[in-house]
């Protein structure tokens, strides 16, 4: 059978008909459509070269009508590697950016001219930057010269400096919390501590469980793998969920909530609780910091220690034209990239912080959504804007157990 299907592809690639198209694509906002010759019947290979500015990158949006792979094979070739889409592969929307300003896509079709469709347009790049890779051993140590109103977002560091986008040091920061399945020993989601009874998370985290499920969340935790690394670790149960009343599951809009606990969680000089933005705070361009206890790629094992990476916060319109689903009206969302690093599976609920200068504490500024994948493409994350919800944030803590949360002064 094998040897047949070789033998298949063999007499298409000798007696296809090919022809290739070269295409530039302006930067001005408008999708070109890559439409097969119209004398397209039979074995027919069309290969479109498409190319944009040196400042931006093509991406293409492709459907594919067809899921049999002797009828349609897509391939395309971003600069950086190359994809073919058939069958099972080809299901539902195929997106690629380019790797830098080139893209070459094939489309190898057997009497099924009608069977891709495909939009190529130009978006700035927000691929090319240097990001910083290492972290003072300063940061979120010492006070800055602007007070909190409490103790929050502080980091628990030694002078080593420490390299970006890898393990954090055992218990380096005070705010993490790791949310687990009680009945089944599962963690599979991320949070913050924002008071001495509320962790922020994401809703999609929780909105399909049922309400006898039991979680606990695990505070000052390090390795899930060991109970020694640590004597700082509070497992603690939570007595209730609180999804934000207008989250929407399919498009993940307003995906935030809150988990009330039985039980306060005991602060001290390690555990604490991260800092919340006082006011809208533009970071646009800027670097942000995320931890949690993800996958470490896709499709990859969990982590069983806290990995943090550093993220760029990118432009919002920008990202939209890789999420349909974004809304650019409200923007209660943002989004985050970084060479070959993202949040992935398991990081999600995590906290997205900034690193406030005047405190030298670390501010949360997001709540890890969504993705596509992990860091795939060079496609970036998508995160809730935790200021956009302080209003409900403060209204969910005074009407479950009222206590303090920490902001700038």
């Amino acid at each position: 059978m094998i040897f047949i299907n070789l033998l298949y592809l063999l007499l298409i690639f000798n007696f296809a008909n090919s022809k290739t198209i070269n295409i530039k694509i302006l930067p001005d906002g408008k999708a070109r459509e890559l439409t097969p010759p119209k004398n397209s019947d039979g074995i027919v290979e069309t290969e479109w070269i498409l190319e944009t500015t040196k400042n931006c990158k093509v991406r293409i949006f492709c459907r594919m009508k067809v899921k049999d792979c002797f009828k349609a094979t897509l391939t395309i070739d971003n600069g950086k590697d190359e994809r073919s889409y058939c069958g099972d592969k080809a299901i539902g929307h195929i997106l690629q950016s380019s790797h830098q300003n080139r893209m070459v896509v094939s489309l190898l079709t057997r009497d099924a001219p009608n069977s891709v469709i495909c939009l190529a347009s130009a978006v700035k790049s927000f691929i090319d930057f240097e990001e910083p890779v290492i972290d003072s051993s300063e940061d979120g140590l010492i006070p800055g010269p602007k007070g909190t109103t409490c103790p929050c977002g502080w980091s628990n560091k030694n002078n080593a400096r420490i390299v970006g986008g890898k393990e954090a040091r055992i218990n380096e920061f005070s705010f993490p919390v790791v949310i687990v399945r009680k009945d089944k020993k599962i963690a599979f989601c991320g949070g913050s501590i924002i008071s001495p009874y509320h962790i922020l998370t994401a809703a999609h985290c929780t909105y399909t469980l049922k309400k006898d499920v039991p979680l606990v969340v695990g505070v000052g935790e390090h390795d899930l793998a060991s109970a020694k690394e640590t004597n700082a670790t509070q497992f603690i149960p939570v007595e209730s969920i609180i999804q934000h009343p207008e989250f929407d599951g399919a498009s993940k809009l307003n995906d935030i909530a809150i988990l009330v606990l039985k039980e306060e969680i005991k602060f001290n000089n390690i555990v604490g609780p991260v800092c919340l933005p006082k006011e809208k705070i533009e970071l646009e361009e800027k670097f942000v910091k995320v931890m949690g206890w993800g996958r470490l790629f896709d499709r990859g094992i969990q982590s069983n220690v806290l990995m943090k990476v550093n993220l760029k916060i990118v432009d919002f319109e920008q990202c939209a034209e890789f999420y349909r689903k974004l809304r650019l009206e409200d923007q209660n969302q943002f989004c985050t990239y970084g060479h070959d690093k993202d949040t992935c599976s398991g990081d999600s609920g995590g906290p997205v912080v900034w690193l406030d200068p005047d405190t030298n504490r670390y501010t949360q500024v997001g709540v890890v959504s969504y993705g596509r994948g992990c860091a795939s493409d060079d496609v970036p994350g998508v995160n809730t804007d935790v200021f956009y919800f302080i209003d409900w944030i403060k209204r969910t803590i005074k009407e479950t157990k009222p206590s303090p949360t920490c902001t700038k002064k």
